[in-house]
């Protein structure tokens, strides 16, 4: 139960992890391009 718990978890963290960085690109590029655009 303990492992499986262990696993879940860290799928999670792993999950938001990519979820925050595909956020963050995504934030990037569109100031990139609003920057090039004025």
């Amino acid at each position: 139960m303990n492992k499986t718990l262990s696993l879940a978890t860290r799928i999670g963290l792993s999950f938001a992890a990519i979820l925050a960085l595909l956020i963050l690109i995504t934030a990037i590029g569109i100031h990139r391009v609003a920057f090039i655009d004025s």
